[in-house]
């Protein structure tokens, strides 16, 4: 009978700090809910408190503030990161709890631009760019971000306002965005690129400088 009894209180002392957190510290620690542990490879559990979600490690400690209305799967740049969402508003928690990307966009795309080394994120309905690191290396200030397949793949056609211009592999505005049309580097030996602004054909060099005739 004592044997049972020091078996029943060993397990359930290892549930309670594997993550079957009993209702009495619940209440103490002021959470609705506490999860099992099956995020960050089995090693944090989800609780909420005042109607928001985050983070506990194996030693009950809030690794992720209490502060968000979601925490996805760690699937962002190669499984390092987290999308989370507060107040509506997307970004990304990285395996240290750290928020690595600030809740801001309204969308945040696979890590493929630039090589890989971007995604596209929307704020404000406009496009731009942050890197491995979380940095906005392009602001969100464009309708569109192309490929990069002009001046032999060194640039990238963007779109604000309707108009065209070009961003280098550093994320730098190389061509301001005030054409009609940019064509392909095939006048004076493959030295200049058609542009037309305003109705008016003209032509930008390979350091995106317009070219006087």
């Amino acid at each position: 009978m004592r044997y049972k009894l020091l078996l029943f209180l060993s397990v359930l002392s290892a549930g309670i700090f594997f993550g079957c957190t009993s209702h009495s510290s619940m209440q103490k620690n002021g959470y609705e809910h506490v999860s099992s542990y099956k995020y960050n490879d089995g090693q944090w559990a989800h609780f909420i408190k005042n109607g928001y979600m985050g983070m506990l490690d194996r030693q009950g400690k809030e690794v992720v503030k209490a502060q968000y209305q979601s925490i996805k799967s760690f699937d962002v740049n190669d499984g390092e990161w987290a999308l989370v969402v507060r107040q509506g508003y997307l970004g990304c928690i990285d395996r240290q709890g750290d928020e690595v990307v600030k809740a801001q966009y309204e969308s945040i795309k696979s890590f493929d631009v630039n090589d890989g080394k971007w995604a596209l994120v929307v704020r404000q309905g406009l496009l731009g760019c942050i890197d491995r690191r979380g940095k906005e290396v392009v602001k969100a200030q464009y309708e569109s971000i192309k490929s990069f397949d002009v001046n032999d793949g060194k640039w990238a056609l963007v779109v604000r306002q309707g108009l065209l211009g070009c961003i280098d592999r550093q994320g730098k505005e190389v061509v301001k965005a005030q054409y009609e049309s940019i064509d392909d580097f095939q006048w004076n030996d493959g030295q200049w690129a058609q542009v037309i602004q305003n109705g008016s054909i003209g032509f930008i060099d390979r350091k995106g400088n317009r070219v006087r005739q």
